[in-house]
């Protein structure tokens, strides 16, 4: 009987490689359960979040997967689609991604209004009409008083910041989400390719019971089991793939790709290489998101728009020539003032919703402050408790699971034990492989949550 391993599948994610093995399932050179050779801790080779290998500390490298595998077929064979890597996806989402585009198009339309805020008003034709033989025509320019000049520019320059800040709290959130959605499409890849091979030890334990059943040694009812237990996993896997197809057509409209697209890249290099790295303040991290900086910016346009409000109410001043035509053909050129009294509207009104306005962003800003603070702390807590539960669970509950197997198999190949506790040893490692991929994921979802808390917009720089 020859076993097939996967080889960075059970927690690494990586390539597929298939090839003959020892019984309990490990690749060549794996250190059995409780050897000198087992080793505890992780260590990425370079970075890992462009698709480099990651391994345990004394043990092969394993690459990145070349393409998603299938139920049915060799993981390994056929040619490999090229699958985009987690910052390939992310550079693309920052070029391609349509909301984003649409948001760099309201940035300049705010750049527009401030332009236009700070233009000076059109000049106004006017015309007095006396007795039949007098008449005056003018041409008046409205002026603004200083306060006014500068309330406008304020509303203006706080309106393009406004746009700028809601941009980047956009474009950190793409991030954010293009991670996400790249880590569920990967652990779907690697639960997808866990349950492709224990769809081939099913079918190889499924051979033994037939086997034996020919020679007399087993019973139908093993073989029954063991077709039973094919049939479980094979449609568990026909569920994850068009749960995956799905995952991949998000990541494809979240980075406006073209064409369909792929993952490639290891769990584990992703959910330790996006680890937090972050050493500086953390007042500072959250004093610069984008939401406490977009809360500011609101409290600052509604203080302009207060000023504002109160400039409109002192009196509107035009100044401009004149021309006066007589009794008698007599011309008179000269200078017309006016002056425009607020008597009925005194902006109250205005100047009451921009007082509430300020409030209500001092508010959202000490709250966001607050809410990202403790967030951070919370999730930077959680990453360090996962990362010691990955640990604890390969040492304590996935070593011991195959070695179970292992034991199990020699068990019931020599009659000591039933069949059925064979399967159920069996099942017992497919779902201790699969629990351990949710812990990958699971850790790396808050190492992507920590740094949409404490890095750049696109990972890197504004």
């Amino acid at each position: 009987m020859r076993w097939v391993w996967v080889s960075g599948l059970l927690l690494l994610g990586g390539r597929v490689l298939a090839g003959p093995n020892p019984l309990d399932g490990r690749p060549p050179g794996w250190p059995s359960p409780g050897s000198d050779r087992e080793t505890t801790g992780w260590a990425v080779d370079s970075g890992g979040l462009d698709g480099t290998s990651v391994h345990l500390p004394g043990l092969p490298a394993v690459s990145p997967s070349p393409g998603t595998p299938t139920c049915e077929a060799d993981p390994s064979g056929g040619s490999p689609s090229r699958g985009l890597t987690l910052s390939e996806a992310v550079a693309l989402a920052l070029r391609r991604n349509g909301d984003l585009q649409a948001r760099r198009w309201e940035v300049e339309a705010a750049r527009g209004r401030a332009r236009q805020m700070t233009a000076l008003p059109n000049p106004e034709a006017t015309t007095e009409l006396f007795p039949v033989q007098e008449r005056i025509l003018g041409l008046q320019q409205p002026l603004r008083w200083p306060a006014q000049a500068q309330a406008l520019r304020r509303v203006g320059e706080l309106d393009t910041e406004g746009a700028v800040a809601a941009y980047r709290l956009r474009q950190r959130e793409l991030v954010r989400d293009v991670r996400l959605q790249f880590i569920e499409a990967l652990a779907l890849r690697d639960r997808v390719a866990v349950l492709a091979e224990s769809l081939r030890m099913a079918r190889e334990v499924q051979a033994t019971a037939e086997a034996r059943l020919r020679q007399g040694l087993g019973s139908l009812e093993e073989v029954t089991r063991a077709a039973i237990e094919v049939g479980r996993v094979r449609t568990q896997c026909e569920v994850l793939r068009g749960t995956l197809t799905i995952r991949l057509s998000e990541l494809r409209r979240l980075v406006g790709a073209d064409g369909d697209v792929d993952v490639a890249g290891d769990l584990a290099a992703v959910a330790l290489g996006l680890g937090p790295s972050f050493s500086g303040d953390p007042a500072e991290a959250v004093e610069a998101h984008p939401w406490v900086v977009q809360s500011r910016v609101q409290a600052a346009f509604w203080e302009a728009q207060g000023a504002l409000e109160r400039s409109y109410r002192r009196p509107v001043i035009a100044l401009g020539p004149a021309v006066g035509f007589f009794e008698g053909g007599r011309v008179s050129p000269g200078i017309v003032v006016s002056v425009t009294l607020p008597v009925l509207d005194r902006r109250r009104g205005g100047l009451r919703e921009a007082a509430a306005q300020v409030e209500a962003a001092r508010t959202a800003t000490a709250y966001r402050r607050r809410e990202l603070t403790l967030r951070l702390e919370s999730l930077t807590s959680r990453y360090g408790d996962l990362r010691r539960s990955l640990e604890a669970f390969r040492r304590d509950v996935l070593d011991p699971a195959e070695g179970l197997l292992h034991r199990t198999r020699e068990a019931y190949l020599q009659g000591r034990v039933p069949f059925v506790t064979y399967v159920d040893a069996f099942r017992t490692l497919v779902e201790v492989r699969l629990e351990a991929l949710g812990l990958l994921e699971e850790l790396a979802r808050t190492a992507v949550e920590v740094r949409f808390i404490t890095e750049g917009p696109d990972g890197a720089s504004p």
